[in-house]
């Protein structure tokens, strides 16, 4: 029982986790240059340098932020709801894994709007009015 618990634990966990390890490192050592192969890449985000430094540098806030909320969220979600009955809290992880993934996906969305709002089609800055 106990290592069913552990598990469940490790994979309630494991994704907010992933965020928040995931966003510290590309805070610390982000990419420097537009690549295909390293860092947040949309065909805006890629489109020239200023693009590129800014969606570098908001994809680990936005990731480290949503790491740190959805951990809290999901561990509190499962512990309120926690049960005996492995079937039940099974699920209940597996859900609470998919909004997860959800989120984790809306993510991307989101700095791409933040870019989208920042930055026109061609990659220069929009002008403040």
């Amino acid at each position: 029982m106990f290592l069913y618990k552990l598990i469940m634990l490790i994979s309630t966990a494991f994704i907010p986790l992933l965020l928040i390890v995931i966003g510290k490192i590309f805070a610390k050592y982000p990419s420097k240059e537009p690549n295909i192969a390293i860092g947040f890449r949309t065909k805006l985000a890629m489109m020239n340098k200023e693009t590129w430094d800014y969606a570098q540098k908001l994809f680990p806030i936005v990731w480290i932020n949503l790491g740190r909320r959805l951990l809290f969220l999901s561990l509190v979600t499962l512990f309120l709801l926690y049960s005996n009955d492995n079937d039940y809290t099974g699920r209940l992880v597996i859900i609470i894994m998919l909004v997860q993934a959800a989120l984790m996906l809306a993510s991307i969305f989101y700095v791409d709007l933040k870019l989208r709002k920042t930055f026109n089609s061609d990659g220069s800055r929009k002008q403040i009015n």
